[in-house]
């Protein structure tokens, strides 16, 4: 042979073909449109996994890892995501969970950790490229675990200029050279998580059949695509997300992939989240049987949660994947606008299978105004009434229509700890489950013959027992600052020229802040037994940059704290200080002329 043969022999002989795309290339703008041609021939399993681990540790009991897995091949070029293992040592037949994180977040240790300190094999996929985090949101590893090669579906786009979550434009980082679904970035996360999966069923520790996903706000969205399209997730739970349509996520509408639902799915959704609209709670629930979902609706909360809904989620999934006791049923309730003392009344009818705690019914007259303001949700106990639950829903007017829904919490027994939307630990002793929403529209109130029962009040709030119910706090523990948007329903509207009083009792010495919105006053409290009374003018508060407050009547939420962190524009001004010592007591809380 020629030493020309041999040399081409060699060359061929070394050539190594390209691998196939993960999707194949598009010829037409024709397709795919629907979820059935979006989702046809794809398997998730079928491409190797290509896993590794690039670090590993144990925390106690529990092995943890950072690992990496081919996506798939877009474009020529390997899509890479990396995430946040753990497990429990020397386990196996372990139930496995995906944990998708929402928009400019990145997998973080917690969540992995305490999952699988409750008996789970956890992944925190880190699909947004962000750094690992080691759940104190301190870096855990330097250098990016994932990486999209040709495509770019982190959040917010790093490489991208364009937000192909909300566009579906072509450009250079995209599948298709024309308009088309698999140029969303939506598209590319919800098969990372579905690669996720066959990532879990492939560990050794893991029983491939007992695998749920859960994740929040952009992180609910993708749970709810990858379960409607992918069978082997058994159970799911979105939290703040999947449940509404908006028109900046073209062809990816939660509510198609909600009617394609076959797992057991459990709802977490405040009921002022912004994502993920209450109103549509009951529809996006209705392609499933009535033993297969749950609702959990924290009142007055957007996008957020606290323990006793938290928890809701590992209950689920114990539930689900480990056989453990069901939740209870559903909370059945009827709105009565038949009262004989025409005021509406909601009948509840409990599961009682564990020990109920307390019946609670919230009902709001208001909407999200176009500031996007959060409505406030009335608090009222239900009492027994023979086998069931009743609670009065006082309006006051019959102008606008009625929202209503009951909350029912029981007792756990014994304590759960997990790890929040955000991450920060949190324990509860109990667990709230909701009701579907009840409407009654201007007419239908009109038509029943009820009435407008409530009264204006100078007297915001009184502080009596459970005021804590019509009040939040942003932190997985429970604790201060409180916060509350009571101050926008008309019933405490602030009088022409009224001021803000407030009595308080302080064990120690220290600074309270009070703030409407970003607008924050500072007094000075003296310890001891004595009730202080602070009285502030509208003028009393400013902002980052020492603006007043003009006018009682543009303010929608009012703060109670020991610090606050106030912005306007790029100015940043903290007021207040961290508090020592016991927590200062609060009296009749009010306007005065």
């Amino acid at each position: 042979m020629t030493p020309w043969l041999i040399f081409v022999g060699l060359v061929i002989g070394t050539i190594q073909p390209h691998e196939p795309e993960s999707l194949p290339p598009l010829r037409s703008v024709d397709g795919p449109w629907t979820i059935e041609e979006i989702w046809s021939g794809y398997d998730p399993r079928k491409e190797p996994l290509e896993a590794e681990t690039i670090k590993e540790w144990e925390d106690g009991e529990i092995v943890c890892r950072i690992v990496r897995f081919r996506v798939g091949i877009f474009k020529g070029k390997k899509s890479l995501v990396g995430g946040l293992l753990a497990f429990p040592r020397g386990a196996s037949g372990l139930p496995g969970l995906v944990q998708v994180h929402g928009g400019g977040q990145s997998a973080n240790l917690n969540a992995a950790t305490t999952n699988s300190r409750r008996g789970y094999a956890c992944l925190s996929l880190n699909w947004g490229g962000n750094r690992l985090n080691d759940g104190q949101y301190r870096p855990l590893w330097e250098n990016p675990v994932t990486d999209w090669g040709a495509v770019d579906a982190t959040h917010p786009p790093q490489r991208d200029p364009v937000n192909h979550f909300a566009v579906l434009t072509p450009n250079e980082f995209t599948l298709d050279a024309f308009e088309s679904p698999r140029n969303s970035a939506w598209l590319l996360v919800a098969i990372a998580v579905r690669r996720a999966l066959t990532f879990l069923e492939q560990l050794p520790q893991v029983d491939g059949g007992k695998l749920g996903v859960y994740g929040h706000s952009m992180g609910a969205k993708l749970t709810v695509m990858v379960a409607a399209v992918d069978e082997r997730v058994k159970a799911a739970v979105p939290s703040c997300g999947g449940i509404s349509d908006y028109p900046s996520e073209p062809h990816f509408e939660n509510s198609k992939y909600c009617r394609r639902l076959n797992c057991p799915v459990l709802f977490l959704a405040p009921v002022n989240d912004f994502y993920g609209r209450v109103d549509d709670l009951n529809q996006a629930a209705a392609a499933l049987p009535d033993s297969s979902f749950r609702f959990v609706c924290a009142p007055n909360l957007d996008h957020r949660d606290k323990p006793d809904h938290f928890v809701c989620g590992p209950l689920w999934f114990d539930a689900q994947l480990r056989g453990m006791d069901a939740l209870p049923r559903t909370p059945a309730v009827v709105l009565d606008l038949d009262s004989p003392r025409r005021v509406p009344r909601m009948k509840i009818t409990v599961d009682e299978s564990r020990p109920i705690r307390s019946a609670d019914v919230y009902f709001t007259q208001q909407t999200r105004d176009p500031k996007n303001t959060n409505p406030y949700w009335h608090w009222v106990p239900a009492s027994r009434v023979g086998n069931g639950w009743e609670a009065e829903l006082p309006l006051w007017t019959l102008d606008r229509p009625l929202r209503a829904y009951a909350n029912v919490t029981y007792e756990l027994g014994q304590s759960i700890s997990g790890a929040g939307y955000y991450y920060g630990l949190y324990t509860s002793d109990a667990f709230t489950l909701s009701s579907p929403l009840q409407n009654a529209s201007v007419e239908r109130l009109g038509d029943s013959g009820v009435m407008a029962s409530d009264l204006p009040s100078r007297v915001i709030e009184p502080f009596e027992a459970g005021w804590q119910r019509g009040w939040y706090v942003f932190n997985e523990n429970g604790s201060w600052p409180y916060r509350t948007n009571r101050v926008r329903d008309p019933k405490w509207a602030a009088p022409p020229g009224a001021k803000l009083v407030l009595e308080v009792q302080s064990p120690v010495d220290g600074r309270l802040v009070l703030a409407f919105d970003q607008f924050a006053a500072e007094c000075q409290l003296a310890g001891g037994s004595d009730w202080q009374v602070i009285t502030l003018a509208c003028s009393d508060f400013h902002d980052a940059v020492d603006r007043p407050l003009d006018d009682w009547t543009t303010v929608s939420e009012f703060i109670i704290a020991d610090k606050l962190s106030l912005k306007s524009g790029d100015t940043t001004r903290m007021v207040g200080a961290d508090w020592t010592g016991d927590l200062p007591r609060f009296r009749q809380l009010r306007w005065e002329p």
